[in-house]
C-alpha cells in the first residue's frame, strides 16, 4: 500500500553480516581477515553470529533472551551455550 518494493530479504545472521562489512568500510577496502562474533539479546531469545569477512560461518539463536533476566529465571547455563557455541565455530574453523 506505500509504494516501497522490497530489493533484499536476509535473515537476520546475513543482514548483520552485511551491516558489519557497510560499517568497516576500510577493513573491507584492505581486504584483511576480520572475524566478528556478536551476541544480539532480544526478549525471548539470544542471536549468537560469528561472521568472517562479510560471510556468516555460525549462527545460533538460543532460547533465553532479556525477558528471562528480568524475570529472576536466568538459567545459569545459558552464558555455558554461549560459550560452547564460540568455542564449537573455534575448533571447526582451525
Amino acid at each position: 500500500q506505500a509504494g516501497l518494493k522490497a530489493r533484499v530479504v536476509a535473515v537476520q545472521a546475513h543482514a548483520l553480516a552485511r551491516a558489519i562489512e557497510g560499517a568497516t568500510p576500510t577493513v573491507a577496502e584492505a581486504q584483511l581477515p576480520v572475524t566478528v562474533a556478536v551476541i544480539d539479546v532480544a526478549g525471548h531469545t539470544t542471536l549468537l553470529s560469528v561472521v568472517h569477512q562479510g560471510q556468516v560461518l555460525y549462527a545460533r539463536e538460543l532460547l533465553f533472551g532479556a525477558d528471562t533476566l528480568e524475570e529472576g529465571a536466568f538459567n545459569p547455563g545459558a552464558l555455558e551455550q554461549v560459550k560452547r557455541g564460540l568455542e564449537q565455530y573455534a575448533e571447526s574453523a582451525v
